[in-house]
C-alpha cells in the first residue's frame, strides 16, 4: 500500500520537530531505513551509502551518487535531488550546507571515519538517535497494512513448505524452499537471512542454516520473514519431527505459557519492562531462566528490530500503533532450543494479532 502526500507532509513535520527541540540547523540522516522513511527512496543495499539526506527547516535535500539515480524515480515530490558525478564525494557537496552548522546525526549508525570528515568542516554534530527511533515507533494504519501483508504471506510460505516436509532434507535447502515459497507468494525480498536449525543447532537463536540433515527426533526451529513495500514479517515457530519427547513437551509448554503471560500484559500506557517481567515470571518459576537468551520481543517496521526492545530495562511505555513481536524461548546447548515468536499491534486496551497461525508441533505441518 502506498504512502499518502498527507502522511509523507506529517513525517516531515516530525522530524523538524526536531530541529526545533535540539536547536538544530538540519539533520543528516545517513541510515536506509530513515531515509526511506522520508522519501521512499529505496535502497539496494541497506547497509550502504546509497545516499545521504539533509533535512533542513523548509526543505529535504537527497544525496545521490550517479549509479544509484535511477532509484530516485519512486521519490516523493517536492524533494531536492543532488546527484554526484563520477569520484565526486559527499563531502563536497554536503561542505556548503552543514560547514559550522548544528548538525543532529543518527549516533548508532555514524562511522568514526564520517565522524571526522564532518568535524573538519566545523559541523558541531548532535546524536539525535534516541528522537529518530522515536518517530518511527508509532505505525500509521498504511504502514500497519504492509506488516500485516508481509506476515500473512510469510505464514502462508511456511505452511506450503513444511505440509510436504522429507526426512534428509538439509537446513540449507529448507531455508531455500521457504524463500521461494514467500517470492512466489508475492514478496519484494527477504526481511532477513532465513534461520532453519535442526536437532542440537537449535540452542542457538540465530543458527545459520547449514549443511545438517533431518533426522528423526529432530527439533526444528525456524524464523523467517517476508518483506513488501519495504515493510517486514517476522515469524518463529519450532517443531519436532517424530514422536516429541517429555521434555520438548514441557518445555515448550512452557513457553506457550511464557508467551501468552507477555501478551495479557500488552496495551497502550504499559511499561515496556512489565511485559519481559512477565515471561521471565513464568521462566524462573519453572527454574529454567537460565536458559533464556534474550528479551521477549521488539519493535517491527521498516527495520528488522526497531524500538522498542522488550527488556526488564526498558523504562518507555507502551503507545497505541506501535507494532511489537512477542518470542520467548528456552535454548540448552548439547540440547536445542524452542522459540515462537508473533507479531501484535499495540491498542488501547490491549492488542490485534497480525496472523493466526497456530502452534502445534508435529511435522509434516499438520500430521
Amino acid at each position: 500500500m502506498s504512502i499518502s502526500n498527507l502522511e509523507v507532509q506529517k513525517r516531515l513535520r516530525k522530524f523538524q520537530a526536531i530541529l526545533k527541540a535540539k536547536k538544530l540547523d538540519c539533520l543528516l540522516l545517513l541510515s536506509a531505513e530513515q531515509i526511506f522513511y522520508l522519501t521512499n527512496f529505496a535502497f539496494q543495499d541497506r547497509n550502504g551509502r546509497e545516499a545521504l539526506l539533509l533535512v533542513e527547516e523548509s526543505s529535504l535535500t537527497l544525496l545521490v551518487p550517479a549509479m544509484h539515480q535511477d532509484q530516485t524515480k519512486t521519490v516523493f515530490p517536492n524533494i531536492t535531488i543532488k546527484t554526484l558525478s563520477a569520484g565526486m564525494r559527499y563531502s563536497q557537496l554536503l561542505e556548503p550546507r552543514i560547514n559550522s552548522k548544528k548538525v543532529g546525526v543518527e549516533g548508532m549508525v555514524l562511522t568514526l571515519a564520517e565522524a571526522a570528515v564532518f568535524k573538519k568542516m566545523r559541523a558541531k554534530l548532535t546524536d539525535v538517535n534516541q528522537e529518530l527511533r522515536m518517530v518511527r515507533a508509532i505505525k500509521t494504519q498504511t504502514e500497519i497494512a504492509n506488516i500485516t501483508k508481509a506476515q500473512d504471506i510469510t505464514q502462508k510460505a511456511l505452511v506450503s513448505v513444511l505440509t510436504n516436509i522429507k526426512l534428509g532434507i538439509s537446513e540449507k535447502e529448507l531455508a531455500r524452499k521457504l524463500d521461494i515459497a514467500m517470492e512466489t507468494l508475492g514478496a519484494d525480498e527477504l526481511a532477513f537471512p532465513t534461520i532453519v536449525a535442526f536437532g542440537k543447532h537449535s540452542a542457538v537463536p540465530h543458527h545459520k542454516a547449514g549443511k545438517t540433515r533431518l533426522k528423526n527426533d529432530n527439533i526444528v526451529l525456524i524464523d523467517m520473514g517476508a518483506r513488501v513495500g519495504e515493510y517486514n514479517g517476522d515469524l518463529s515457530r519450532t517443531f519436532y519431527f517424530g514422536k516429541a519427547t517429555d521434555i520438548f513437551k514441557k518445555r515448550f509448554e512452557l513457553v506457550q505459557t511464557a508467551q501468552q503471560a507477555a501478551l495479557k500484559k500488552i496495551k497502550a500506557g504499559v511499561e515496556i519492562a512489565d511485559i519481559d517481567q512477565a515471561a521471565r515470571a513464568v521462566f524462573e518459576k519453572a527454574e529454567v531462566l537460565d536458559l533464556y537468551l534474550h528479551t521477549t520481543g521488539h519493535g517491527l517496521g521498516i527495520g528488522v528490530h526497531e524500538f522498542p526492545s522488550l527488556s526488564y530495562l526498558q523504562k518507555d511505555r507502551l503507545e497505541e500503533g506501535m507494532v511489537i513481536t512477542v518470542e520467548p524461548g528456552l535454548y540448552e546447548d548439547g540440547w536445542g532450543g524452542i522459540r515462537l515468536e508473533d507479531v501484535v499491534v499495540v491498542a488501547k486496551n490491549g492488542y490485534k494479532m497480525l496472523g493466526t497461525l497456530d502452534q502445534h508441533w508435529s511435522l509434516p505441518y499438520g500430521g
